[in-house]
């Protein structure tokens, strides 16, 4: 008896293209640890739960996009963390040094002072944060203060708001230890 088999696959009889529309990240990571340092220094750790990588390419700047929670924390000449920023989701653009943050924005310097808001944008090269929208500022003893805008140095110890409500007056003070 002579028993003759032939194998074929569904693969074999795919003649057609696939083709992906959008954009497609040319790195993926799930929970995040990214660290940047100057002359052995350590300057800014991010970290996150889902980063997409897109290089540069002649029509547009290379980006990361963090999703699903995103912290940074920024780091003084002691090691110390002088200034943090949560979201839910940031864009960072490599060249222009932007950074868009979005979704439960939260920004707290070394004096205890509480940033919330729902975007803002992060200038590196101008070493700026600005809002457009409605920020909220809570000082360590609990008095809040509300405005339109802002406009801050990027350690968020310099500040302007616009539009201001809330309880006044508004006095810096130091954190509690």
């Amino acid at each position: 008896m002579l028993f003759v088999f032939s194998c074929s696959s569904d693969l074999d009889n795919m003649k057609q293209s696939v083709n992906i529309e959008g954009d497609v990240p040319d790195s993926y990571y799930t929970n995040f640890n990214i660290t940047y340092s100057d002359s052995g220094a350590l300057k800014v750790k991010i970290t996150g739960e889902i980063l997409e990588q897109y290089a540069a390419t002649k029509e547009v700047e290379g980006k990361d996009i963090m999703k699903d929670s995103v912290h940074i924390r920024f780091y003084n000449q002691l090691k110390e963390v002088s200034s943090e920023l949560k979201a839910d989701y940031a864009i960072r653009f490599h060249e222009s040094e932007k950074m868009y943050a979005k979704g439960n924005v939260m920004v707290i310097n070394n004096e205890g002072e509480k940033l919330n808001t729902e975007k803002l944008l992060w200038d590196a090269k101008a070493k700026q944060i600005i809002c457009d929208t409605t920020v909220l500022i809570t000082k360590p003893s609990g008095q809040k203060i509300i405005g339109t805008s802002l406009v801050s140095d990027q350690n968020f110890e310099n500040y302007q708001i616009t539009g201001v409500t809330g309880e006044l007056p508004f006095k810096r003070e130091k954190s509690p230890k």
